[in-house]
């Protein structure tokens, strides 16, 4: 980390809060809410995204604490918004695309039985951890889903919020993996 950086990052903090770690605890909940803004737009780096928006606004927080007036996560997050507007018009497009259903595309018995073999390549790539993860997050209907994922969170710990990112995450990894799969010949 470079000088003027530190310096910056320093001055972030004590924008949040004089209280050093009170400041720290807000730039977590700050960071997490970024990374979520970014998923949910489809960003291909949530992380790195939210250290982007965190970078861009502490090289800013020498004028915003003179001007800024309201909470200051609203401040990261309308830059956060700014940035998404960027990588939109951006020509390399750091937006996951909408993904076509893989399984909607198979239409016979021979392309269905291929897609079959990808699943079962692709679900043995993943760690066992997180193939059970996955596998069991998915494994419920309706009502049961609900109890499902909760007994999960629980299991493994976690916020039900950082469950269902790591399940994005591990979801991600299984699509791409199966379209490789499919798409070779």
């Amino acid at each position: 980390m470079n000088e003027d950086f530190a310096e910056d990052f320093d001055n972030l903090l004590t924008w949040l809060d004089p209280d050093r770690e009170r400041a720290g605890e807000k730039y977590v909940v700050i960071r997490q809410q970024l990374i979520k803004i970014f998923v949910w737009n489809r960003a291909s780096d949530p992380d790195g995204l939210a250290d982007e928006t965190i970078t861009r606004v502490a090289r800013k927080v020498a004028g915003l604490r003179e001007s800024y007036v309201g909470d200051p996560s609203l401040y990261f997050y309308g830059v956060a918004r700014n940035l998404l507007r960027e990588l939109r018009r951006s020509p390399k497009r750091h937006l996951q695309p909408e993904r076509e259903e893989i399984v909607s595309e198979v239409t016979d018995d021979e392309s269905r039985e291929r897609l079959y073999e990808c699943l079962d390549k692709c679900l043995n790539e993943l760690s066992p951890a997180n193939r059970e993860l996955l596998l069991r997050y998915y494994e419920a209907s309706k009502r049961e889903k609900v109890k499902t994922r909760q007994t999960l969170a629980a299991q493994f710990g976690l916020q039900p919020s950082t469950l269902r990112m790591r399940v994005f995450r591990i979801r991600t990894t299984l699509e791409k993996c199966l379209e490789d799969c499919m798409n070779v010949t």
